[in-house]
């Protein structure tokens, strides 16, 4: 698909400029954010990630337009597991 025929979509169909946009690609269970925007310009594709940062859009050429950082990614992860092992401590 294109970014002009999404658009040419949204605008045939009076879709309001604030609409959400998720992927559903069916690996899921359910529809998924696309928190993640990366760029490709000697392909001139778009990739959307569910979370950002993705070893492999960046080993393809990609570059992140959009999104968490690995290493922001990485920090979330260390706190989500501190505050898991502090929770089991507290127990």
């Amino acid at each position: 698909m294109t970014f002009e025929l999404l658009l040419r979509i949204i605008k045939e169909n009076e879709i309001p400029h604030d609409v959400i946009l998720r992927s559903n690609s069916g690996w899921e269970c359910d529809p998924t954010e696309m928190d993640g925007v990366w760029y490709d310009s000697e392909k001139n594709i778009i990739h959307f990630t569910q979370s950002g940062w993705s070893s492999y859009e960046e080993e393809q050429g990609f570059k992140l337009l959009y999104g968490k950082t690995m290493e922001e990614q990485l920090e979330e992860r260390r706190q989500w597991r501190n505050k898991r092992i502090g929770m089991k401590g507290d127990e």
